[in-house]
């Protein structure tokens, strides 16, 4: 039993992997989004490596991260840019309304936190769905807008554990090492359940229905 447990597939080594991958994996994606304007790659590539790599125990966490981030760049950064104009454009009208007072700017700020928090959790939805669908960049957007809306529970608890992570890591300086790998760990089980929804049926018994993503 102790060499079982201890062993190369025992449950502390199957432990340690993912142990080591949600770190590493978390960490890779934080650096990532410091410079900010590769932050959309990031958490593309962070969530495919999450599901396929740590997961699904399929390719090599590096490789896998880095081939995501190119792969998918030429959509995830010209719609990044796209999301932070929108970001800013936000950030000015709060600020805004913050230096006012009346019941009429209080009504607009509630209008504008809602509006940002939509906004984020389809930033959510739209950089995890680029990691699995090819698509292009304004019918992403579309599709993560209606698979956001149709599975609005699934997005706001997605988007509450990554916008949670990233504040626990600020406000921790240990944090920024524990807290967004977690965060993408575990929306990867709420997410997987959407997007295989709206992936087509493999054949049964066909080489595509044992790939990784259907698991």
């Amino acid at each position: 039993m102790a060499g079982n447990f201890f062993g190369a597939d025992g449950p502390l080594n199957k432990f340690a992997d993912v142990f080591v991958g949600v770190f590493v994996t978390g960490l890779l994606t934080v650096i990532l989004c410091v410079p900010v304007i590769t932050a959309g790659p990031a958490l593309t590539s962070g969530y495919y490596t999450m599901t396929k790599v740590v997961r699904h125990h399929e390719g090599y966490m590096l490789k896998s991260y880095f081939k995501s981030f190119l792969l998918n760049i030429r959509v995830s950064l010209p719609s990044w840019i796209l999301y932070l104009a929108a970001i800013a454009v936000l950030i000015f009208d709060m600020y805004y309304m913050d230096m006012t007072s009346g019941a009429f700017s209080i009504a607009i700020s509630g209008a504008l936190i809602a509006i940002a928090a939509i906004l984020f959790m389809n930033i959510c939805f739209f950089y995890i769905e680029l990691s699995r669908f090819n698509m292009k960049g304004f019918e992403l957007f579309k599709f993560s807008m209606l698979t956001m809306f149709r599975h609005f529970p699934s997005a706001l608890l997605v988007g509450a554990m990554i916008a949670g992570a990233f504040y626990l890591g600020y406000r921790t300086l240990w944090g920024i090492f524990i807290f967004p790998g977690l965060a993408l760990y575990g929306s990867t089980f709420i997410m997987e359940r959407v997007l295989l929804k709206y992936m087509p049926e493999p054949e049964e018994g066909s080489e595509e229905a044992e790939k990784w993503y259907y698991k």
